[in-house]
């Protein structure tokens, strides 16, 4: 039998991995990372690496073509910040307040 006090309370709900915007664009979309491989003329892995979470040593940023070819691909729905954590593609204001 496990001793409780062993196990760690999980005191507030696990933050959400954050991913690319792209993931997104693909799960609403009923899109695998084959299916988008083929589309964008990669590879089924190109797609997953390009979708890991923000903080997974392994994610790779696609370079400018790729960019291009997912924005164009997308409608404009993903743009090249959304490759990039959330705090750093904010960009401030006039008055120094940040926004998305």
């Amino acid at each position: 039998m496990t001793d409780s006090r062993d196990i760690p309370e999980l005191l507030s709900p696990p933050a959400p991995l954050v991913r690319p915007k792209f993931a997104q664009f693909l799960f609403d979309r009923g899109l695998n990372y084959r299916e988008a491989g083929e589309r964008l003329g990669r590879t089924r892995e190109w797609a997953r690496l390009v979708c890991l979470p923000f903080d997974d040593p392994r994610r790779r940023i696609p370079d400018a073509e790729d960019i291009r070819l997912i924005v164009t691909w997308t409608g404009g729905v993903v743009t090249p910040a959304d490759f990039y954590p959330p705090e750093l593609s904010q960009s401030p204001t006039a008055d120094g307040e940040v926004t998305p």
